[in-house]
């Protein structure tokens, strides 16, 4: 299982889980060893670790697959949060009484945090509300992250500067995840195509941070993680700066095409051999236009051109020298280390260079501050983009809006036209070619074309859809009254 970090979490101003939480309110109230009357911000401390606790719990459950909540149970580790120690302990100590949750507890000495999960009693009342889609709040937690190499080498973050360009940056981080907060981003497949995209990611891990300790955890994929912070490696925020946090970058490649946006089927657009070009942008050079960039006079096969590509990017972002590929990449193009190195110099001396150089995190640098610009231009045409560093996705229907952005965008910070390639338009059906399935492609096909043609949908997917759909209309309503 993967797990949700208690700090991190987001919650919503909804009714929906009023009933839990009151339940447990009156729970750590009965604890209490005073008869005087308690002092409001307490109480107010109490009723928001549990709001932050029962939102991460029910995230947690609906999440894909299902995920713990990590929090510390280390008063000095609350000097400086938005919670109070002692009523998080409280109401901990009151979870564990009406047995809503069980719990792993973690130690310094083992480096693990502690996680909890909901009992059978808190599963059924979950199970109860559904998976549904809520309007979360956007707080003010830090969204520029500087991770820095120390004297070791390691990587560590610092303190986030607090410059005009931060406060800019900052700003414009908070309007794209404002405007995400409002719109319905899910997955149309299938309950049995969710089943499989669980057995997808529990093959995968990612590293979390937790303070000082590092683990690797599961990957998974909860539907309340769209907020997006930019990862930096300078206090200058001139390198690196990429865009994390949004739950459709975990998602395995077969399954992107499956998103939609406020109920509307997607595609996915992205710039073609991005960091080649840019370096030739920073030279001033042109490249011939439909010229491949990977092909190095080998006439690669497409398993080929992947790989040349991987190590084309890879000794550009190689500081010190050391990459290398696998003998069985190797031995697939049929060539020597020094010899695909020699025939990359070759056929691109512009690169010479900037070998064993910073490019690789000025390159990321450029990549992310175009991305931003993208976003910020058609967010502001209410036009959601999702971004996947290079690449974005966006409704079909602004499919040309987003291509002209990344033309405008481009040119603006590199002077260049760019090219891009964009995928094409998939359907809940498609899901099944990349799987090996019992029955036969053609049976599969036909049954689930059948589904669609009688309106069948997703239960998962059509639930969450459902909640944005509702909660959209009111707001629709709202709006109208008012003018």
């Amino acid at each position: 299982m993967s797990d949700i970090p208690l700090k991190y979490a987001l919650v919503s101003n909804d009714r929906l889980l009023d009933e839990i939480s009151t339940q447990i309110f009156n729970q750590v109230s009965l604890t209490r060893k005073t008869d005087k009357k308690v002092n409001q911000i307490y109480l107010e401390n109490e009723r928001l670790a549990i709001k932050f606790i029962i939102n991460s719990l029910y995230q947690g459950f609906y999440s894909f697959p299902k995920s713990l909540v990590s929090l510390s149970l280390r008063a000095k580790d609350y000097s400086k949060s938005k919670f109070s120690y002692r009523a998080l302990r409280r109401v901990f100590e009151a979870l564990i009484s009406l047995n809503l949750i069980s719990f792993r507890k973690g130690t310094e000495a083992s480096s693990k945090v502690t996680r909890i999960w909901p009992t059978k009693k808190l599963y059924i009342e979950f199970k109860k509300i559904g998976l549904v889609w809520r309007k979360y709040l956007i707080d003010n937690q830090e969204t520029i992250i500087v991770r820095k190499k120390n004297l070791d080498g390691k990587k560590v973050i610092i303190k986030t500067p607090n410059t005009e360009k931060a406060k800019v940056i900052r700003e414009n981080i908070y309007f794209l995840n404002s405007t995400l907060s409002e719109h319905c981003i899910a997955l149309d497949i299938d309950d049995e195509a969710y089943v499989k995209l669980e057995i997808e990611l529990k093959k995968h891990y990612q590293r979390r941070f937790f303070g000082y300790f590092k683990e690797f955890t599961p990957t998974s994929i909860n539907y309340a993680r769209f907020k997006l912070y930019r990862v930096f490696s300078d206090e200058e925020l001139t390198l690196h700066g990429r865009f994390y946090g949004g739950w459709w970058q975990l998602l395995p490649e077969k399954f992107r095409q499956h998103i939609t946006i406020d109920t509307l089927p997607t595609i996915e657009a992205d710039y073609s051999t991005l960091s080649l070009r840019m370096i030739y942008a920073l030279e001033k050079e042109t490249i011939p236009k439909n010229k491949d960039l990977f092909d190095l006079g080998l006439n690669p096969s497409k398993e080929q051109r992947k790989i040349i590509k991987k190590f084309t990017y890879a000794i550009i972002n190689d500081e010190k020298g050391r990459f290398r590929l696998s003998k069985e990449n190797l031995k697939l193009l049929n060539i020597t280390h020094e010899k695909l190195f020699s025939l990359i110099q070759q056929h691109h001396p512009i690169i010479k260079k900037y070998l064993g150089s910073k490019i690789g995190l000025q390159l990321m640098n450029y990549d992310s501050n175009i991305a931003e610009d993208i976003m910020i231009n058609l967010y502001r045409k209410n036009i959601i983009v999702l971004p996947i560093h290079d690449s974005f996705i966006v409704a079909l229907k602004f499919k040309n809006e987003l291509l002209n952005q990344m033309i405008s965008s481009y040119k603006k910070y590199l002077g260049q036209t760019p090219e891009y390639d964009v995928s094409s338009l998939k359907i809940r059906t498609d899901i099944y070619d990349s799987f090996n399935q019992t029955k036969s492609q053609k049976e599969l096909k036909k049954q689930e074309s059948l589904d669609i043609l009688l309106g069948k949908k997703s239960k998962i997917y059509h639930n969450f859809v459902t909640g944005w759909i509702h909660w959209n209309s009111r707001k629709s309503l709202m709006i109208k009254t008012k003018n």
